[in-house]
């Protein structure tokens, strides 16, 4: 059983200022309650402090369906002041908030336009109003080390998801390429040599402005699909679950990961999934498939997704031919 002290420790990296949201509700309480039990391992605790976490985080989002404008934002305000309390930084407080206003969190029911819109000036001028301080995390962001799109040991960056970033935190290319060229001299040699050069000079080369941005359809047609993630994920060796599984859909439109982990699983069981022939209209889908995700790992520095990704459209190259 692990000891009081190792469940502080497990708190203390996955909710260092408690839950994000304070609700009242007999499923939250539930978690709440059983968190109090032994448990064998910290895997355990750590699962439940998450199944915990993401209950919380429901029950908050549901919570606003019924009310109207000014009553959604004056609900997020409270929530706002309450984790304000205990934690100094909010800006990853606000980023969970804004992809739970405005991607979701897998709920069928989206607030209207009209809230989401009035939602994202909110969450702007929150940013504004701590612009200095919040400069260097969306740095991170631009450069896709917060969300994980790109490593300092990366042979090419990529770059879809940056428009959304601009888009997010209302920055013009020109401001973003400002910011990066100033906190540059923050990060470590790799990522000054291997992905900020590259990035900036990406900023460099697109005109966007706060007024103009992508159209939520040219970014569905330009990032990846759910089946491509999938797949892309599988060779990288991801362990993607229903806990994990929004987690890597941030930086694009997608909001299902209950339809990830789909693909993820379909994939991962059985090798026919992946290699085995099918009607000529499946087969022809299927090596453009293959064709995508191979360049999407080639963007990565894992030589091994490569080789195997290769090895196997050979074998399903060979079982259609």
């Amino acid at each position: 059983m692990i000891t009081v002290i190792k469940k502080k420790e497990c708190e203390q990296k996955y909710l260092p200022f408690g839950f994000y949201y304070k609700v009242k509700h007999s499923a939250f309480e539930s978690k709440l309650r059983f968190l109090d039990t032994e448990f064998k391992n910290t895997t355990d605790y750590e699962n439940a402090l998450k199944s915990a976490n993401h209950t919380n985080v429901l029950i908050f989002r549901k919570s606003l369906e019924n009310l109207n404008r000014v009553e959604v934002i004056d609900a997020i305000n409270i929530q706002f002041n309450y984790y304000n309390e205990t934690c100094i930084d909010m800006f990853e407080w606000l980023n969970v908030t804004y992809d739970l206003i405005i991607k979701g969190l897998n709920i069928s029911s989206e607030l209207s336009p009209e809230i989401q819109s009035d939602f994202k000036e909110w969450f702007n001028n929150k940013i504004k109003s701590n612009n200095k301080y919040f400069e260097a995390e969306i740095v991170c962001y631009l450069i896709g080390q917060r969300n994980n799109m790109n490593s300092p040991t990366s042979k090419q960056p990529c770059y879809h998801y940056i428009k959304e970033v601009l888009s997010k935190y209302q920055l013009t290319s020109i401001k973003a390429k400002e910011m990066v060229n100033d906190y540059k001299g923050n990060f470590s040699p790799d990522w000054n040599k291997n992905i900020i050069p590259f990035i900036i000079d990406y900023l460099k080369s697109i005109d966007v402005t706060n007024k103009t941005q992508q159209s939520s359809k040219e970014i569905k047609s330009k990032e990846p699909t759910l089946n491509q993630l999938a797949l892309y994920h599988f060779y990288l060796g991801t362990d993607i679950n229903k806990d994990n599984a929004n987690d890597y859909l941030k930086g694009t439109s997608h909001k299902t990961g209950a339809k990830l982990k789909q693909d993820f699983d379909f994939f991962y069981r059985y090798q026919i999934n992946r290699t085995g022939s099918g009607t000529n209209r499946e087969n022809n889908y299927k090596l453009k498939l293959f064709a995508k995700v191979i360049l999407m790992l080639k963007k990565t520095s894992n030589k091994d997704a490569v080789l195997k990704a290769e090895k196997e459209l050979k074998q399903f190259e060979n079982n259609i031919a």
